[in-house]
């Protein structure tokens, strides 16, 4: 399995990010979380993949500052209950 990465202050770099990531060889299809205002009352989060995440961020049209969860890890966030 490929090692869990964080990324902070990276909702302007998501494309740039996955495109590095893809080019570097994580997979298409691995799990990525982009956390917004994480652990505020306006905290958002969406889910996504390596390969569609920057759509889905431009889409929730998310405010910083926010990081990016890169890994399975993200598919732990439903069991453990993590807004």
């Amino acid at each position: 399995a490929s090692p869990v990465m964080v990324f902070y202050m990276a909702l302007r770099h998501v494309d740039a990010i996955a495109g590095n990531l893809l080019a570097a060889g994580r997979r298409p299809d691995e799990p990525v979380a982009v956390v917004s205002r994480a652990a505020t009352p306006h905290q958002e989060v969406i889910v996504g993949t390596i390969a569609d995440i920057g759509e889905r961020a431009r889409t929730a049209a998310l405010e910083p500052p926010a990081m990016l969860v890169v890994g399975e890890v993200v598919r732990l966030r439903e069991r453990l209950a993590w807004s």
